[in-house]
């Protein structure tokens, strides 16, 4: 499926530093974009009215070819472009990425290197609150809508292209994840603990990217001991919580 802009629509995220706040630090912004007409388009936007309140970037297309933009902190204007100079035709997909490497910013287009500033060192470009648009240049005061359609939109906090490469033909899914870690309850006491010799748990847990597999990717152990010693226990699969809140128990 592909997001149809109309030349009159756009889509944005609600304000929050926390998302695509870059600082100093490498990103790309890329995406598949199809082009019905040639009108100047912001494409993945992160600007404001006024260039001069804070850092800002945008990957775009200017009516010919693609580019990125990025205004510095102190900027009166929009001062550092990477744009090529290809003339783009209606009527076929172009995969579109914005690198920030170091100290360069390099447009690529269908994995080719189009465009290359050099002088990013040092140069922050972070969220101030300000939303992300796609398909349109400055959604504070908008203008440069796209007429055409985008997918497999991706921003990445890392530099993934250094070089040419192969435009991804796929669609993109997540990396494996990996998380670790574990949880130690509260020791439990009795008048007599001497007597005891058997435990049991309830757990809830919910599965936030892949599939959990009990006793593999979930493991459960239990101390008598006030965790001296530790046994581990078998987990057994209960119906759900709720929607998306599973459950299992140990006798």
């Amino acid at each position: 499926s592909s997001i149809y802009f109309l030349g009159n629509t756009y889509i944005t995220t609600p304000d929050n530093d926390s998302y695509f706040d870059f600082g100093t630090g490498d990103f790309t912004l890329e995406a598949w974009v199809y082009l019905s007409g040639t009108s100047p388009a912001g494409l993945i936007d992160q600007s404001a009215s006024s260039a001069t309140s804070n850092s800002a970037y945008i990957l775009y297309f200017d009516g010919t070819d693609f580019g990125t933009y990025f205004s510095s902190q102190d900027a009166n204007s929009w001062d550092k472009s990477a744009q090529g100079s290809t003339s783009r035709s209606t009527g076929q997909w172009y995969h579109v990425a914005g690198v920030r490497n170091g100290a360069n910013l390099t447009t690529y287009v269908n994995g080719t290197s189009t465009s290359q500033i050099t002088s990013m060192s040092g140069v922050e470009l972070h969220n101030s609150s300000r939303n992300i648009s796609f398909g349109i240049q400055n959604a504070d005061s908008p203008s440069s809508y796209l007429d055409g359609y985008m997918e497999e939109i991706r921003i990445s906090n890392i530099a993934r292209y250094t070089s040419n490469f192969t435009a991804p033909s796929s669609p993109f899914a997540f990396s494996s994840l990996n998380a670790t870690g574990n949880f130690t309850s509260n020791a439990i006491s009795t008048a007599d603990s001497s007597s005891i010799n058997k435990a049991g748990a309830v757990i809830t847990y919910q599965d936030q990217a892949g599939t959990n597999a009990l006793n593999t990717d979930i493991i459960l152990q239990i101390s008598a001991d006030n965790g001296s010693n530790y046994t581990t226990a078998t987990l057994t699969a209960l119906p759900d919580f709720a929607t998306g809140i599973k459950m299992a128990k140990v006798n």
